[in-house]
């Protein structure tokens, strides 16, 4: 009676392991988790911090100073400037 060769299982999830955690395993893929949502809480706490701020100095953050003339006039241009020129 010979015996059949089984194929052998998936390892899916060991390809999985060894490329996300290497040795680590499984703990390498929670600690890179923790880390990113560590960096991502402190770059919301940052931009929310300065938000508040600007908005109680009533500072407006933005490109809309554009928009407005200058308002002074540049004597030596090489390209024609006037104080009413955005």
């Amino acid at each position: 009676m010979a015996a059949e060769a089984r194929k052998p299982p998936l390892q899916i999830a060991l390809k999985l392991k060894r490329a996300l955690g290497g040795k680590a395993g499984w703990n390498g893929v929670a600690v890179q988790l923790v880390f990113g949502a560590i960096l991502a809480w402190i770059a919301y706490e940052i931009i929310s911090n300065a938000r508040t701020n600007l908005e109680t100095q009533h500072i407006a953050a933005g490109f809309g100073f554009l928009q407005n003339s200058a308002s002074f006039d540049v004597n030596q241009t090489l390209i024609s400037y006037s104080g009413s020129d955005t």
